[in-house]
């Protein structure tokens, strides 16, 4: 069988194998099976710690290990290994002289893919091996292109450069943060001059998360971007969009938005909302005025109407916007952040850049989660007028 997959699918003889094991007979053996059929990228570790001194500049494909090995045996290797970002999928076949039960359980325990018991029998262990490269092989060509999509997805996002040249003419500070729960997410934001003294800012968030979310985006960005009509009344742009969106997004998928306009001149900022988190301004003296975060979600309802709301927006308020994953987040006992332990946050940032306000209430975030991770994706905008 492993002869056919061969076959059809050549390039797993260049996938980088790496057998890790304290005795030079067993390795020499295992090599020649691989160079025998014709694999062409042999890594030779005498033991765990060389193989993970190693792991990053190979990039291995597979690991063939032993369990008892000196300096660093079988199972801290793959525990090392399974706690290194970009090698959680990577398989691992354990070889072992043992069939002891609770010797196996803790291989898999480990971090084991697989377990093939000595003397390694050839066809055995090409068989394992041509199985898991296929997968691994899949598995990598998926993730260069979901990398691919996050980074067309992450361009999509104001940089730098733009953000700075709105702060010279806005005298505006402007800061995010972007954290998708997968590969790629369904959040995005932006900021669209609509005069010389209006700004128009909005955030998205698709529903669900992935791929599916992300084509969403990708549809949505494309209809902002091509779009001369960022209106200085919130509602009628809501509206406009909407429509766009019902006759675009399938049966069941839909999204939420926040848009809104600053006027420099008049110290005043206008928004809609399609249920999305109101979000807060943060006042010069430390006061928190809560944003109204009702209305439909985009692409629902096709005669949605949308209601305008009105604040005053003067030098030194900060406007802050943020996707429902930072208040709908649970921790481990299943609580959320309220909007009192995020005001609390902001309380103490009235003097601070927007970027720092960003950096504390994701410290914050990241504190409430612990190492739990979070089921959708995280965007929060800080706009701080100077």
């Amino acid at each position: 069988m492993y002869r056919k997959i061969l076959s059809s699918n050549p390039v797993l003889k260049d996938a980088n194998i790496v057998i890790v094991d304290d005795s030079d007979v067993s390795r020499e053996i295992i090599q020649n099976i691989y160079t025998g059929l014709g694999f062409n990228n042999i890594f030779l570790m005498k033991d765990g710690a060389e193989a993970l001194d190693n792991i990053r500049s190979i990039n291995p494909d597979i690991i063939i290990t032993d369990i008892y090995m000196p300096e660093m045996d079988g199972h801290a290797l793959m525990r090392k290994v399974r706690g290194m970002e970009g090698f959680n999928f990577i398989p691992i076949i354990v070889q072992t002289g043992s069939t002891d039960s609770a010797e196996i359980k803790k291989a898999f325990e480990s971090g084991a893919s697989d377990v093939i018991y000595k003397p390694v029998r050839k066809d055995e262990i090409l068989s394992r091996t041509t199985f898991h490269l296929e997968n691994s092989v899949f598995r990598k060509r998926i993730q260069k292109e979901l990398d691919a999509a996050k980074s067309l997805q992450l361009s999509m996002l104001p940089d730098q450069d733009e953000l700075d040249a709105l702060k010279e003419k806005y005298n505006i500070d402007i800061a995010s943060v972007f954290l998708p729960c997968s590969e790629i997410g369904g959040d995005f934001w932006g900021v669209r001059k609509i005069s010389h003294s209006e700004l128009g800012i909005y955030t998205v968030d698709i529903s669900g998360h992935g791929i599916s979310a992300a084509l969403n985006t990708f549809r949505i960005h494309g209809i902002l971007d091509d779009s001369n009509n960022f209106f200085s009344s919130s509602s009628i742009f809501l509206k406009k969009l909407n429509k766009r969106m019902a006759d675009l997004m399938p049966v069941g998928q839909f999204s939420t938005m926040f848009y809104g306009v600053i006027n420099i001149n008049e110290d005043h900022l206008q928004y809609s909302s399609a249920a999305s988190p109101g979000g807060m301004i943060l006042r010069k003296n430390g006061k928190i005025d809560m944003l109204n975060g009702t209305g439909f979600p985009l692409g629902v309802n096709i005669d949605a109407e949308y209601d305008t709301h009105e604040s005053p927006y003067k030098q030194g308020d900060s406007i802050i916007i943020y996707s429902d994953a930072l208040i709908e987040t649970p921790n481990e006992n299943g609580d959320f952040l309220t909007d009192e332990e995020i005001s609390r946050v902001l309380h103490a940032c009235t003097e601070t850049t927007a970027t720092e306000m960003v950096e504390k209430l994701l410290k914050k975030f990241r504190t409430h989660i612990g190492d739990r991770p979070f089921a959708d994706d995280l965007t929060i905008n800080i706009y701080k007028r100077l």
